[in-house]
């Protein structure tokens, strides 16, 4: 599919939206392109009223494992906006995910674990643990589709899909 979009600018963005079926089975949908996948992601209040921040898993552990690195600024900025942001939070969704280059049952296990590291931090910074939700999602969800690609193309897409989205549902 490709879809054009108007952009404040008041120029257009065409992104290719790809959509894999995999014996008649739905196997992934994809913005082709990073500047798309970018681009819509800040049109998600458009679509429900919850606020999803997206965060590198390169940035925030130690490679390969759930050990939080020491300098974790990103996941500190999320966390004083989530405080300042919301007066009240109902719900905190943790979800991991991870790149098509780990083996499927380490990737399902390593994708948790990131995800409950991260709901760890964030009732040792005050939020209730009762309303957070961690799920690994594997790489059953990439941004990107890193189908065909090579050398340092597939290093850089298979980076954008290691993520953790922290999904935060409250009253402004």
């Amino acid at each position: 599919y490709l879809f054009n979009f108007k952009t404040p600018a008041g120029d257009y963005l065409s992104c290719p939206f790809q959509v894999v079926f995999e014996q008649k089975r739905l196997r992934g949908m994809f913005w082709k392109d990073k500047v798309c996948a970018d681009f819509m992601s800040g049109f998600g209040w458009l679509l429900n009223e919850t606020h999803v921040v997206s965060l590198s898993v390169d940035d925030l552990f130690v490679s390969g494992t759930a050990q939080l690195k020491a300098d974790t600024e990103s996941l500190a900025q999320v966390v004083a906006q989530m405080k300042s942001g919301y007066r009240s939070i109902k719900s905190i969704e943790v979800l991991g995910h991870l790149d098509e280059g780990v083996a499927v049952d380490a990737s399902w296990s390593l994708s948790l674990a990131q995800a409950n590291a991260i709901k760890s931090y964030l009732a040792a910074q005050g939020f209730d643990e009762r309303v957070i939700v961690a799920q690994g999602m594997s790489s059953s969800k990439p941004v990107l589709s890193c189908y065909g690609l090579t050398a340092a193309a597939l290093t850089n897409c298979r980076s954008t899909n290691r993520r953790i989205e922290v999904m935060v549902n409250g009253d402004f």
